[in-house]
């Protein structure tokens, strides 16, 4: 697979279904195909609604004030395209930061979800990005998008001392607690996890 390297992201948004909320907040990190930090990028978005929901300003604090200072959804999407263009994206809970990207963008991406690692890794612990930043020494202000996206990359890279990470490419695991509303567009496998236990439940092209 030919790719520049990888575009470590994060978004915020105004809540957990991207069919009925925006995003408010979005950040990548670059990152050269050995892992080497080339530079990060991050930027509000105008919302639609009146209001940031109180419960996602309590989680993340960004407020309608942060997004009405943001660029446009038309400038994000020109961004994003140009931002996540010939690079692998590396994200934490990919299926739910994907639902955005690609509806946003209208295109699908190779990407990795961090969280499989944590899972095949570690299938008895928890797999969010505060539990795997504290199981490797991290410290970071959780649900910003910035600090998610720099501890996202961190992660990876040692991740990557352990794994081939390209075997991980476009690959998902599914856990019964936590269902996904969608499948991103170039997801080539899924596995259900039940007990520790992994077994597919998906392989596109067969």
């Amino acid at each position: 697979m030919k790719y520049r390297g990888y575009a470590v992201l994060d978004i915020e948004t105004t809540g957990l279904d991207y069919r009925d909320n925006e995003m408010t907040q979005f950040a990548v990190v670059h990152l050269d195909r050995d892992g080497n930090f080339e530079g990060s990028f991050d930027r509000f978005v105008k919302i639609d609604r009146e209001e940031v929901p109180e419960k996602i300003v309590e989680l993340t604090g960004i407020t309608k004030k942060d997004t009405d200072t943001g660029v446009s959804k038309r400038k994000a999407k020109r961004m994003l395209k140009k931002l996540l263009k010939n690079r692998i994206l590396v994200i934490q809970n990919a299926a739910f930061d994907l639902s955005y990207i690609e509806t946003i963008t209208g295109k699908g991406y190779n990407f990795l979800d961090i969280q499989c690692f944590s899972l095949h890794q570690h299938p008895d612990l928890k797999a969010n990005l505060k539990a795997q930043a504290d199981r490797f020494g991290f410290e970071f202000e959780h649900h910003k998008a910035t600090d998610d996206a720099m501890v996202t990359a961190k992660i990876f890279n040692e991740y990557s001392k352990v794994f081939d990470t390209d075997e991980f490419i476009n690959y998902l695991i599914v856990r019964k607690s936590r269902p996904m509303r969608r499948v991103p567009l170039n997801t080539e496998k899924i596995d259900i996890m039940v007990a520790g236990e992994f077994s597919s439940i998906l392989r596109t092209g067969e």
